[in-house]
């Protein structure tokens, strides 16, 4: 039996921001939203209500640490199912015999810090200067010289997020975190991330 295929490829967009605004001594309520757009709709119609697929992440504080990754679970879950083939329907308008469905995420959108909290990487403030080469330490903030950076391992980058993920104690998984700069985010689990 031939099956068509639908591939669809998305945008996972994440911030934190204070529900009643930021002014001088506001409290610092935090909310949060994770969403995916569709990028095969055309751009009028790509971020409309009705085509966004949205996971508010409740106040009043921001998630910590890893808590972002109990959110990001359930569409990583639909992601990986996709990706793996699992999707299956049974027909279309266009598809009369069925079709497969191909999901993935192509970038990401997000201010700094919520990039490295959604990847689980030290912040902008940590000693990892650079989430993509090995930048490390106060000393490395003024150099320009490109040639001397060194690119990161996305591969090593996994293992040692996993080490923390598999950590026996929270002690263990600091000790992890503070050496390199790296938690489990759920989005390790995603065959193409790097």
């Amino acid at each position: 039996e031939r099956r068509d295929r639908i591939r669809l490829l998305f945008t996972l967009h994440y911030d934190q921001f204070n529900p009643k605004g930021v002014r001088v001594r506001s409290d610092s309520s935090s909310v949060g939203i994770l969403n995916l757009a569709l990028l095969n709709l055309p751009p009028s119609l790509r971020y409309s209500a009705e085509h966004i697929y949205m996971t508010l992440i409740p106040g009043p504080n921001g998630t910590l640490g890893a808590e972002l990754n109990s959110f990001l679970r359930p569409v990583i879950d639909q992601l990986v199912a996709a990706w793996e083939g699992s999707i299956e329907l049974s027909r279309t308008a266009l598809c009369p015999d069925g079709a497969t469905v191909d999901l993935a995420v192509a970038y990401e959108t997000a201010d700094l810090v919520a990039a490295r909290h959604l990847a689980g990487i030290g912040g902008p403030t940590s000693n990892w200067l650079c989430s993509v080469c090995d930048l490390f330490g106060r000393q490395e903030v003024w150099n320009i010289d490109w040639s001397t950076w060194t690119p990161r391992n996305p591969q090593h980058m996994k293992e040692i997020a996993k080490s923390w993920r598999d950590a026996s104690s929270e002690e263990e998984q600091q000790q992890i975190y503070q050496e390199y700069g790296i938690r489990w985010s759920e989005l390790w689990r995603l065959p193409y991330y790097d």
